[in-house]
């Protein structure tokens, strides 16, 4: 079934004939330990496809196939592909490395 044209629109990117949305396991934010992140989403013969530079990641993105070791900060994006649906909508967290160096943890103060 062909998606109905709405010019001037925004293109629908999620419900029935789509693939389901990616859940990542934390949501956005600060970090100082490397940490591992982990995408789901709920149904089986479902691949998701990655991206960690913040582009949108398509069929040829990285596949996803265990749990992403984030050690600096990253710009994640998946999205689920599932045959005979259309992509699933792009999911984004953000995950900002903060540095553990002490002269660099709070106001400079010149004397």
């Amino acid at each position: 079934a062909m998606q109905k044209a709405t010019p001037g629109a925004a293109n629908a990117s999620g419900g029935p004939g789509f693939a389901p949305e990616v859940i990542f396991s934390r949501p956005s934010g600060s970090f100082i330990e490397p940490f591992t992140l982990q995408l789901s989403c709920g149904t089986t013969g479902t691949v998701v496809h990655y991206t960690v530079d913040g582009s949108l990641p398509n069929s040829n993105a990285p596949t996803y196939s265990g749990p992403l070791s984030i050690t600096n900060t990253a710009y994640v994006r998946a999205r689920a592909y599932q045959s005979r649906l259309l992509p699933g909508p792009p999911r984004s967290e953000a995950y900002l490395k903060l540095s553990t160096d002490p002269e660099h943890t709070g106001p400079c103060y010149t004397s």
